[in-house]
């Protein structure tokens, strides 16, 4: 397990990995997307979303071992991963809150 604020699965380093790597081109863009239940810091469902250079997004798969992961420690594990993401002013990552969703945020990830 890798230590954070609560346990992740150390598998979840290679998923991401695995996922991201199998589905985008080193130019291409990739996001990990969430949807929170509730008022809990956890999610109930995980997907990988990419797209080529200047392409639309496409949904790729479901992360099942990405569920049940806090934002923060997702984020954490993506670094890991060997990827990186936009900041916030303060440092945080940048998760963008989908309009349509309320609880749906969206990370994107680049190549390190």
């Amino acid at each position: 397990m890798i230590a954070t604020n609560t346990e992740i699965p150390a598998a979840l380093v290679e998923v991401i990995r695995t996922q991201l790597d199998q589905w985008t081109s080193p130019e291409g863009r990739a996001s990990i997307r969430i949807s929170l239940a509730g008022l809990g810091p956890t999610s109930p469902t995980c997907e990988v979303w990419a797209a080529a250079p200047e392409g639309r997004w496409t949904y790729l798969s479901d992360m099942p071992s990405g569920i049940e992961t806090s934002q923060r420690d997702l984020a954490h594990v993506i670094t890991l991963a060997g990827y990186a993401y936009p900041l916030t002013s303060d440092g945080r990552p940048a998760w963008q809150k989908d309009c349509a969703e309320t609880t749906t945020y969206t990370l994107d990830v680049t190549r390190t």
